[in-house]
C-alpha cells in the first residue's frame, strides 16, 4: 500500500509540476505549495499537451489518461484566489 501511495503523491507532484510549467496555475507568493488557478484556457491545453509528451517520453511511468486526469485535477482544484491569504477567501 505504501508502494501505491508513493506512486500517487508523485503523480500529483509531476501533475502539480506540469500545471506549473504550463502557466494554468501559479502559486501563492505568500504560501509555498499554494495553488492558484490561473483561468487560462490556452495554458490548460498547453499543460495536457506537457502531460503527453512527458508519457511518449515516459511512457511506463504513467498511464496517460491517469496522467491528463491528475493535470485536469491540480488545475480545476486550484481555487482562483489563496484561501491562506487574510481576505482572499470567499
Amino acid at each position: 500500500m505504501s508502494n501505491e501511495m508513493d506512486r500517487r503523491t508523485e503523480l500529483a507532484g509531476t501533475a502539480n509540476d506540469t500545471a506549473l510549467k504550463a502557466r494554468a496555475i501559479r502559486e501563492c507568493p505568500n504560501h509555498e505549495r499554494s495553488f492558484i488557478n490561473r483561468r487560462d484556457p490556452a495554458a490548460v491545453q498547453t499543460a495536457e499537451a506537457a502531460g503527453r509528451r512527458l508519457h511518449k517520453k515516459q511512457p511506463t511511468q504513467y498511464d496517460l489518461d491517469e496522467l491528463l486526469a491528475a493535470i485536469r485535477f491540480a488545475i480545476d482544484g486550484a481555487p482562483e484566489r489563496c484561501p491562506l491569504c487574510p481576505g482572499e477567501s470567499d
